[in-house]
């Protein structure tokens, strides 16, 4: 019930300052905990890949090229095909066969953050792969896995005791912090809770 509040008009408001976007980020990962009983210090990560969701960031982008592809391929709305121009080249480009947009030099980032410059420009970034879909279930699916990215958060930059630390928690995901043994039962913790970068 939470998720459609969440993700009423966020691709209006993805444009934003982080300022403004980290309340909602902090909603988010309150909303997994929440969902899978976790303790507060469980890394974010874990939740999101636990539920197969898109973190908030990749979330805001997903719904917005969604609206493109109902922009390029199935016409909608009509008030903003204007900003979305066909690029035309002299060359036979292998992009071109595609849906490839025109994006306006603009210097300012203010004005990066419009329409008229996003849309061409993240469309354009898109693979050939993704852009080569007509059909909205298979754009969607692909566009899903094309946005989940593996987690980079967590970069031991110490050596020693948190390598070797490391080295466990990569055979045993469950250990405990104090006695390292897999048996206890009183201190077993999650491993991607703890010295996180």
């Amino acid at each position: 019930m939470v998720l459609p509040i969440t993700d009423y008009t966020d691709i209006v408001y993805q444009n934003t300052s982080d300022i403004h976007l980290k309340p909602l980020n902090v909603l988010f990962n309150s909303l997994c905990r929440f969902i899978l009983h976790c303790p507060y210090r469980t890394h974010h990560c874990y939740l999101y890949e636990s539920l197969n969701w898109l973190q908030p960031k990749f979330r805001r982008q997903f719904h917005r090229i969604l609206f493109l592809f109902k922009c390029v391929y199935l016409n909608f709305p009509l008030y903003l095909q204007e900003f979305l121009v066909p690029c035309r080249s002299y060359y036979p480009l292998t992009r071109l066969q595609y849906p490839f947009f025109f994006a306006p030099r603009i210097f300012k980032e203010i004005g990066r953050r419009a329409f008229k410059y996003k849309a061409p420009s993240d469309w354009n970034n898109l693979p050939v792969s993704l852009i080569s879909v007509t059909s909205r279930h298979r754009f969607k699916t692909s566009l899903f896995s094309y946005l989940k990215t593996p987690c980079s958060c967590f970069k031991f930059v110490y050596t020693g005791f948190i390598d070797y630390l490391c080295y466990f928690w990569s055979i045993n995901p469950l250990i405990c912090v104090y006695c390292l043994s897999i048996d206890c039962s009183e201190y077993t913790v999650l491993s991607r809770s703890l010295y996180c970068i």
